[in-house]
């Protein structure tokens, strides 16, 4: 080996060192000598801090992956203003198994919902979830629903009353009826005269007196059905288009004049319905449904309220929009009671099935 050519590999060895070492000590600056950089070809990467904790200071930008996470919304955080780390990664809310799935906590004390927006939110330190609404031209902050977890079937939300604005929910059974109530009332007053009330009609023979009591501006008209005979009225009316076959019922609000203890009223109800086509002038009834009352005041001349429920009423064949015909009698021959049955009018409570 000649002189020149051993000097030559010191000389290269001395520079490799020099080199290895300035590497080694003078570490580069990306932040201030990198220029466009391209991770996306690199085989491995961990561009962030992790760790369990989350550290205690942090710098505006900073972020940090929090590896014992237990939600996909709680791994990345942002370090949003010094020493203020935020959770990021928030995404839409899902449902799964009935219960409302969010990535990560959403909850804010100040954010929410713009008028007439819903927003699905979760506070996972709670543990609960909620709605949040914020009505056009209602409130001026968002309205906060609490959501119980594990819904069981056919069931609905009931909300309470707001404390602290939020509403606190429960589940209720799903209601499968509806009903539509109206009040037929009997008679009313017309100048000095007392008249039948609209939609209602009396027999030729054996029929209720149309009158009243009260006196000024107060008074109410009735039908009066004698006691010791069997007297009826007709109340015509529809059903309404809504109507799916849900059951209807006729409750009768009415007195008694000096009431006798112990004695009974007995009311009678039948209904038919007449679709187009039917006979107008002679509907056939069914067997008429009945009900005995015990009068519950004692001998007076105060007119109180007694409330007798008919039904369900027995109807075949009956259709949205029909005409509905309810024959109201008191078998006054067949009861005990000794003075007249006063009847104010029918309150008709027809159900709609809710599908």
């Amino acid at each position: 080996m000649s002189i020149g050519f051993f000097a030559a590999v010191v000389a290269l060895a001395s520079v490799f060192a020099s080199l290895c070492a300035g590497q080694t000590v003078n570490r580069v600056d990306l932040g201030r000598q990198g220029k466009n950089p391209d991770f996306s070809t690199m085989q491995h990467t961990r561009p962030i801090q992790t760790g369990i904790d989350l550290p205690a200071t942090c710098q505006a930008g900073e972020m940090f992956f929090k590896s014992n996470a237990t939600t996909p919304g709680g791994i990345l955080y942002g370090c949003q203003s010094a020493n203020t780390w935020s959770r990021l990664g928030i995404g839409e809310c899902s449902i799964l198994d009935g219960n409302l799935q969010c990535p990560g906590d959403i909850w804010s004390g100040s954010n929410g919902p713009a008028p007439g927006e819903i927003e699905l939110f979760e506070d996972q330190t709670l543990g609960v979830d909620y709605v949040s609404i914020k009505a056009p031209d209602s409130v001026s902050s968002p309205y906060r629903l609490e959501l119980p977890g594990n819904p069981p079937a056919d069931q609905l939300l009931m909300f309470g009353t707001p404390v602290g604005g939020i509403a606190t929910g429960s589940w209720i059974a799903r209601p499968t009826k509806v009903a539509d109530s109206v009040f037929h009332p009997a008679a009313h007053r017309n100048g000095s005269a007392w008249v039948l009330g609209t939609n209602w009609s009396l027999p030729d023979t054996n029929a209720p007196t149309v009158t009243g009591t009260g006196t000024g501006t107060y008074r109410s008209g009735f039908l009066q059905f004698a006691a010791g005979s069997k007297q009826s009225a007709l109340l015509q009316t529809t059903l309404p288009a809504q109507w799916n076959a849900g059951t209807v019922s006729a409750s009768l609000v009415w007195m008694v004049n000096n009431g006798v203890t112990g004695g009974t009223v007995k009311w009678e109800a039948a209904a038919v319905c007449i679709p187009d086509g039917g006979s107008l002038s002679a509907p056939v009834f069914p067997t008429a449904q009945a009900v005995t009352v015990t009068v519950p005041f004692p001998a007076d001349t105060t007119a109180k309220r007694i409330t007798t429920t008919i039904g369900p009423l027995t109807l075949t064949g009956c259709q949205p929009n029909d005409l509905l015909y309810l024959l109201v009698d008191r078998d006054g021959a067949t009861d005990t009671n000794t003075t007249a049955g006063n009847l104010f009018g029918v309150q008709l409570a027809v159900e709609r099935v809710i599908q």
